[in-house]
């Protein structure tokens, strides 16, 4: 269970700034994450960052927050950031938060914390849920379209993903397929 909690940090930190390095797909074809297309999850708010910025506190912070000891190619104008400043921050930020949530991933398969079949594995799918319910919340923020609840049907879509992070920390033995079948309707 410290594991679980120390992945389900690092996922949550990487679902902050994942939601908003994904290219819109008239931007580009790549994605560095892999999670655009996803349910809820639409490479628009790229396009929307500083705005976000000074809507979002943490968001807001992400220049201030990376020493120039980690990143030296980079130079930013801490006191008015650009769009480009925060790119490259929540950039830094996410990739730092995907590799720490891979370290401790590896060691749930280590500890055998994981589903035997690996489309039924929690990690993946934890990570587009968490990412999914941070660009709800932005989207919220920003005024923008509400698409999760579109795109997936489920009125309460957006709770649905914010309760995989509860399973994960309330000790299941398969987090993703009990969430799932949270979702059925037998269970609604």
């Amino acid at each position: 269970m410290a594991n679980r909690d120390k992945l389900s940090d690092h996922v949550c930190r990487l679902a902050v700034y994942a939601v908003l390095i994904i290219p819109s797909v008239n931007e580009s074809k790549k994605d560095p994450t892999g999670l655009r297309g996803k349910a809820g999850i639409t490479g628009e708010l790229k396009a929307h960052i500083k705005a976000l910025a000074l809507k979002d506190a943490e968001i807001g912070k992400a220049c201030n927050s990376i020493s120039p000891v980690v990143i030296k190619s980079v130079e930013w104008n801490l006191k008015n950031p650009t769009e480009r400043d925060l790119y490259e921050a929540c950039l830094a930020h996410w990739e730092i938060s995907r590799f720490n949530s891979q370290i401790f991933d590896s060691l749930c398969v280590g500890l055998g914390d994981h589903h035997p079949a690996s489309e039924r594995d929690w990690y993946i799918p934890f990570i587009a849920a968490m990412c999914a319910m941070k660009e709800h919340e932005y989207r919220s923020k920003l005024g923008l379209p509400e698409v999760l609840t579109e795109e997936t049907g489920e009125s309460f879509a957006a709770l649905h993903c914010s309760s995989f992070l509860n399973t994960v920390l309330n000790g299941a033995r398969q987090p993703y397929v009990e969430w799932e079948e949270s979702r059925s309707p037998r269970n609604a």
